[in-house]
């Protein structure tokens, strides 16, 4: 089969439609192939029909058929809901079919094809018989409404009251333990898994329930209680509890949730450097020369200029015998308190080994100290 871009199939909403349940029937005939023992179910549940939702009405149907009502009556349930015009595009239920469709494949990395979904997501499958129990609640027929949130609860474990309104564009990985209140609102292109609850706090009547924006990611076993908002692009981790408003772009975490404000990307200036050719040069001012006698460490108790420096022959320093004291013989005078210093150690009586392992110290202190010039 060609490869299929899943996630530009919304990007025209008029062929959505025709689009996905060509690509369906397609996927349908290549399971037939390869997989001979399915062909009746894959048949009876799509080669067989000839629109989307006619072939969605029976599959819904044989999921929530029983002996108190049988599957054909589903069906005309099903059909009669999908025939009912509505001004809004959110309640068009076969558009909104398609798109959480879509979504499934594009978001679930566990789903290959959108056969897999339509066949196999209970997800998918409970999020359709609610669209169309909120058509039914909406057109004043409550209590066949209730019927099928109460069918599908038992047979999915999905409890999603049929007054609450829900967006296009709808994943719910795995589905069970779902619950969603009756005045709770859900944006578009959300997405949502198993044991999300969106629930009230039990203290208030009426619009009671959360409002969830666009691009809205819940994790597992999340539970967002009273009649907030959580902003368009949020993530709520799992396991949170979420007691308060969510910002746009925010995170929030924990029980109770915290919340975690989006990460600001510095703005980086880039500075340009000038062509060296044009750049001025300044002239370099003239450093004067120190005096023979001064050192250029201003900061060294060396460094006063007025002291008499001692010629480097009287200094003890040049009295040793050992061939290590020669690199400092280069030098011609020694500072009065390096020379009281070396008077002290009695430099001249060290044994040679000793030397040896002090002089790279003591040449690195004499030169870099002025202590010798």
């Amino acid at each position: 089969m060609e490869t299929i871009d899943y996630s530009k199939l919304t990007e025209n909403e008029d062929l959505i439609v025709p689009t996905v349940w060509a690509i369906l029937r397609k996927e349908a005939e290549a399971v037939v192939q390869k997989e001979e023992l399915m062909r009746p179910l894959v048949e009876e549940a799509i080669l067989q029909h000839n629109q989307f939702k006619d072939a969605l009405s029976y599959r819904l149907a044989t999921k929530l058929g029983g002996h108190l009502i049988p599957v054909n009556q589903w069906i005309r349930i099903f059909q009669e809901a999908y025939s009912i015009k509505q001004d809004d595009a959110s309640y068009d239920l076969e558009n909104a079919a398609c798109f959480d469709l879509v979504a499934v494949k594009d978001r679930d990395p566990a789903c290959d094809t959108l056969f897999t979904a339509f066949m196999f997501f209970k997800g998918y499958k409970a999020l359709q018989i609610h669209r169309v129990s909120h058509v039914l609640w909406r057109a004043g027929r409550k209590e066949l409404a209730s019927v099928m949130q109460s069918r599908t609860s038992e047979v999915f474990a999905v409890d999603i009251h049929p007054g609450a309104k829900i967006g296009r564009g709808l994943m719910i990985d795995h589905a069970t333990g779902l619950v969603i209140g009756e005045t709770a609102v859900v944006g578009e292109h959300c997405s949502f898994l198993h044991g999300v609850t969106l629930g009230a706090t039990g203290k208030d009547a009426g619009d009671r329930h959360p409002k969830i924006g666009n691009n809205v990611a819940i994790g597992c076993n999340a539970s967002v209680i009273g009649n907030i908002r959580i902003g368009d692009n949020a993530k709520v981790g799992s396991g949170s509890i979420v007691v308060k408003p969510v910002p746009d772009n925010c995170t929030a975490v924990g029980a109770p949730a915290r919340i975690i404000p989006p990460k600001v990307t510095p703005h980086v200036v880039q500075v340009v450097e000038a062509n060296p050719s044009q750049q001025k040069k300044e002239p370099s001012p003239e450093v004067p020369l120190p005096h023979p006698n001064q050192s250029t460490h201003n900061d060294s108790i060396f460094s006063a200029p007025h002291v008499p420096l001692i010629p480097i022959k009287d200094s003890p320093i040049s009295s040793h015998p050992a061939s290590a004291v020669s690199s400092i013989n280069k030098c011609e005078t020694v500072h009065p308190n390096l020379n009281n210093l070396l008077h002290l150690i009695d430099i001249g009586n060290l044994p040679e080994n000793l030397l040896l392992f002090l002089m790279p110290l003591l040449v690195y202190t004499l030169m870099s100290t002025g202590g010798c010039v």
